[in-house]
C-alpha cells in the first residue's frame, strides 16, 4: 500500500509541476526562442596597406576642405551624370601611394563601404565614387527605400576626410 500512495503522491507532484510550468509559460517568453542580438557591422580598421606604413594622402578632388567649393556629387543622380566633368580625374589614383582598397564610413551608417581597385594598380577616383554610389543606392532590408535614407535627408557628397580610425579609412561628408 505504501507503494501505491507514494505513486499517487509522485503523480500529484508531477501534475503540480506541469501546471506551474504551463502558468509560467503563459506569462513569459520561455516558450519563444531567444533572439540573437542585432549585428553591428561597423568598420574594423585594418593596418595601412602602404608599403612604407605611412598614411596615404587622399586625391585633392575627393578631399573635403572646410570652406572650399566641393564637387556636385548629388547621390540621387545617376552615377553617369554625377561623374560628368571629372573625366580626367576618374582614372587617377584616389590616394598616394596607391592602395588596393580603402574603407569609407559615415556616422549614420551601421557599416563601412569597402572600395576595391578595378583594373589599375590601386583604387582610382572613379572606383571610390562608383563604390559610394553603388553602396548608397542599395535597398534596405524589407524593401523600405535605399541606404541613402539613413543619411537624414542629406544628399550631396561634399568629399571625404580622414577618419579617427587608423588605417585606410575615410569619412564621407554629406550635406
Amino acid at each position: 500500500m505504501s507503494n501505491s500512495s507514494s505513486y499517487t503522491s509522485s503523480a500529484s507532484s508531477v501534475s503540480s509541476a506541469r501546471a506551474a510550468l504551463t502558468e509560467v509559460g503563459a506569462h513569459s517568453n520561455l516558450n519563444q526562442p531567444a533572439r540573437p542580438p542585432a549585428l553591428n557591422r561597423g568598420c574594423v580598421p585594418l593596418p595601412s596597406q602602404t608599403l612604407t606604413g605611412d598614411q596615404a594622402e587622399l586625391h585633392s578632388v575627393l578631399e573635403y576642405k572646410i570652406g572650399a567649393p566641393y564637387a556636385d556629387w548629388g547621390l540621387t543622380k545617376p552615377l553617369e551624370r554625377a561623374l560628368e566633368g571629372f573625366g580626367e580625374y576618374l582614372t587617377e589614383f584616389a590616394t598616394m601611394p596607391p592602395l588596393p582598397s580603402l574603407s569609407v564610413i559615415h556616422p549614420q551608417l551601421p557599416w563601412c563601404i569597402t572600395v576595391h581597385r578595378t583594373d589599375f594598380d590601386g583604387v582610382t577616383v572613379g572606383d571610390v565614387l562608383t563604390g559610394i554610389y553603388s553602396a548608397m543606392g542599395m535597398h534596405l532590408a524589407g524593401g523600405k527605400g535605399t541606404r541613402l535614407q539613413l543619411l537624414g535627408g542629406k544628399r550631396l557628397l561634399a568629399g571625404l576626410r580622414k577618419s579617427g580610425f587608423d588605417g585606410d579609412v575615410w569619412e564621407m561628408v554629406v550635406v
